[in-house]
């Protein structure tokens, strides 16, 4: 079985910058992932979370140009986390089985993506 890996770290206070921009905030995330991290306590931290999957995510499954931010979706809830790569179509645009941890603090958000 082959694997590939996706690492990324983001500082939080960058993207709490681009926060500001709301053409940041709607050309990168999808609308249930802005709509998700504004709920709580600390926006900036869910949003570099996010980011940081996204990122891992174009590199373990080496994703280049033709892919936008908003083609892939990022859930992540205690326990389980889940990312979603729709093609232009809005079908599943890949068949591996993909792993996605994150972890941060108030600084640094972290994400490792392993696809299978």
């Amino acid at each position: 079985m082959k694997y590939s890996i996706g690492i990324d770290i983001v500082d939080v206070k960058r993207i709490a910058r681009l926060m500001r921009d709301h053409g940041f905030l709607k050309r990168v995330f999808t609308d249930d992932e802005i709509k998700a991290c504004l709920s709580r306590r600390s926006p900036e931290q869910g949003l570099s979370r996010i980011f940081a999957a996204k990122e891992a995510f174009f590199k373990a499954m080496n994703l280049g140009r033709g892919v936008r931010w908003k083609d892939i979706e990022v859930g992540i809830s205690k326990g389980k986390n889940t990312i979603l790569y729709k093609d232009k179509d809005g079908q599943k645009a890949f068949n591996k089985k993909v792993h996605l941890t994150v972890a941060g603090t108030s600084s640094v958000a972290i994400a490792l993506v392993v696809a299978e």
